[in-house]
């Protein structure tokens, strides 16, 4: 830790030996939080329940949870479910469809082939996380609220 952090500790804790509490801060994953708690200046960030994000990729994504300690926001959304298989070389992906799909794929042993995927009508809930300034530098989806 700074010598910043070591003064802030000894004033805001006279009698106790700073050279200790910096090392129990030391032993936390996140040093920085740890001081914040221990002089009781940290602010966790405001999540509204089921806080929705917007995503290209995923769409929307809802808020579960944050760790404070790894700064790791907890997030579901919905994703299709997709297939894949060995289709010839060349073959245009937007070609291949459920329906044809079996008809179309190959052996990947035949050697001139390609790895495609296509999206189902099936979707999948999925979770995964990401971090604080991530999240808070997404845009908020807002509802308006019905009557």
């Amino acid at each position: 830790m700074n010598k910043v952090t070591a003064l802030l500790l000894s004033m805001k804790f006279p009698t106790l030996n700073t050279s200790d509490l910096m090392e129990v801060i030391n032993a936390t994953p996140n040093p920085v939080i740890a001081t914040e708690i221990m002089c009781g200046i940290y602010e966790q960030p405001i999540f509204t329940e089921h806080q929705e994000k917007k995503d290209a990729e995923y769409g929307v994504l809802t808020f579960k949870s944050f760790n404070k300690w790894s700064q790791k926001v907890d997030y579901s959304y919905v994703r299709n479910i997709t297939k894949s298989g060995y289709f010839p070389k060349g073959t245009n992906k937007s070609d291949v469809t459920i329906e044809n799909f079996k008809s179309l794929e190959v052996p990947y042993s035949s050697g001139n082939c390609e790895h495609l995927s296509i999206p189902t009508e099936e979707t999948e809930n999925r979770t995964s996380s990401m971090d604080l300034d991530n999240w808070m530098n997404r845009e908020t989806l807002s509802y308006a609220l019905q009557a």
